[in-house]
């Protein structure tokens, strides 16, 4: 049957689509996306451990990225609480507003220490962040073995789940691209050279639901303090940072209303 030389079919195709799209603009309104060109970390919560023992982190923004320093691990409080015990330098950011069970998370890395064992990259599902408390995922990239490693964090301490390791150490001066998601407890991380964004340097994947859901953020820490009495401290720089449910798709709302449109504007005439 046709209505004003428009279809039935095409009608409800129409509803359709536009069903689609008003779900695909729920799903993004729990998105988070982040290119810090304003300088600002607004939205975010900084966890700098060690500035309650005198050795301050810093979160600033040179050149629209995002950089996060954590201090040397301070000399042995007079308390008695040791810098062994405070564990590595380390500091993160994190984004309190959204929890998230299933997710994409992906984030840029500009520059890092080159001098330093360091690893630095995602965390996700995080929860009761703080000193020896934290409980969540992370997906790091540790420079000096060049290897991507997948973790289980309870109490701040990692459990290693999956490792992949790259051809070859990253370049400075290149940008990295690095991703990590979860679709029904399969826990997925993969870095990419964004010189060549098609091609996965290495990845891996785990299954694991002992962390189910939490907050997302970035998280850099030191890696001399937990193989010997130096401490280093750790620095990396971020940019363009995005946590959603499901991977960004900026082309699938043109491309519904590129197909949509002209049935729109055909029905339109008919009208006329």
């Amino acid at each position: 049957m046709h209505i004003l030389g428009f279809s039935a079919r095409a009608s409800g195709f129409v509803a359709f689509s536009f069903v689609l799209a008003f779900l695909c603009w729920i799903d993004t309104t729990r998105a988070q996306s982040y290119n810090f060109n304003n300088g600002s970390d607004a939205g975010w919560t900084h966890y700098d451990p060690m500035a309650s023992f005198g050795a301050p982190g810093s979160f600033t923004f040179p050149n629209g990225g995002y950089r996060i320093v954590a201090a040397p691990v301070p000399p042995p409080p007079p308390v008695g609480l040791g810098s062994s015990s405070l564990g590595p330098s380390r500091a993160a950011s994190y984004v309190p507003s959204t929890s998230y069970t299933d997710f994409y998370e992906s984030v840029d890395i500009v520059n890092w220490q080159t001098n330093s064992s360091e690893a630095f990259g995602l965390l996700a599902h995080l929860s009761t962040v703080g000193l020896q408390t934290t409980s969540g995922y992370a997906l790091t990239f540790t420079d000096d073995t060049n290897q991507l490693t997948l973790s289980s964090i309870t109490g701040e301490a990692p459990t290693t789940l999956g490792t992949a390791n790259l051809g070859s150490a990253l370049q400075v001066g290149h940008s990295y691209h690095l991703v990590f998601s979860d679709v029904s407890n399969l826990l997925s991380g993969s870095i990419y050279d964004n010189a060549s964004p098609s091609v996965a340097l290495a990845s891996l994947s785990q299954i694991d639901s002992s962390k189910p859901s939490g907050n997302s953020g970035l998280v850099i820490y030191d890696l001399t303090s937990t193989t010997n009495n130096a401490s280093n401290g750790a620095d990396a720089t971020f940019d363009n940072y995005f946590a959603g449910v499901s991977a960004p798709e900026p082309g699938s709302a043109m491309l519904l209303m590129a197909v949509v449109a002209p049935m729109i504007l055909s029905r339109r005439r008919a009208q006329a």
